[in-house]
């Protein structure tokens, strides 16, 4: 009867499984966090960001918020925020000098549209939310993202042989 030797596979250290394991997790992190910093500078950004919330109180809808403008992140001091409901009844509400707002509407719930604008010191940007339902419960917090409108996105570079032409057709004129 003779013994035979089994090999056992060479063990990986447990130091080297961590550490590989570490840096897997380390550069997806970094990843991530590069990605949401390549869109903010793209100025990708949502329009609104809406959490429900219940809260004692009497009747009605409680809803508050903050308004900056989207491509800079700056806050939009007094901006005005209007909720137009279905029925033809409208609320407003405007921004402090700190960019929250608060309302109390009437009712339970609210359907409906929101046109917030802000045009103050050259951060101006608007936005319409359509077809938004508030109800769900008696409180929320809509944080509102206006978008740029000091950008032009349809400009188009003129030439010189446009711009002689343009004096040449206004001296016709």
């Amino acid at each position: 009867m003779t013994l035979r030797h089994h090999r056992h596979p060479k063990k990986i250290p447990l130091r080297v499984v961590n550490l590989s394991l570490i840096l897997i997790v380390l550069m997806g992190t970094m990843t991530g966090c590069l990605t949401n910093n390549k869109y903010r500078r793209q100025g990708y950004c949502n329009g609104y960001e809406l959490r429900n919330y219940s809260i004692k109180q009497g009747s009605g809808m409680h809803i508050h918020g903050r308004v900056r403008i989207c491509d800079t992140r700056k806050i939009a001091s007094f901006a005005k925020i209007r909720f137009v409901s279905d029925s033809g009844a409208i609320y407003e509400a405007i921004a402090n000098k700190k960019g929250y707002y608060e309302i109390n509407l009437p009712g339970w719930y609210f359907v409906g549209k929101i046109v917030a604008s802000n045009h103050s010191r050259g951060h101006s940007g608007r936005i319409t939310i359509e077809d938004i339902f508030f109800g769900h419960t008696n409180a929320c917090e809509l944080n509102i993202n206006l978008y740029n409108t000091n950008n032009f996105y349809n400009e188009v570079e003129l030439l010189k042989n446009d711009i002689i032409w343009i004096r040449e057709n206004n001296k016709e004129q």
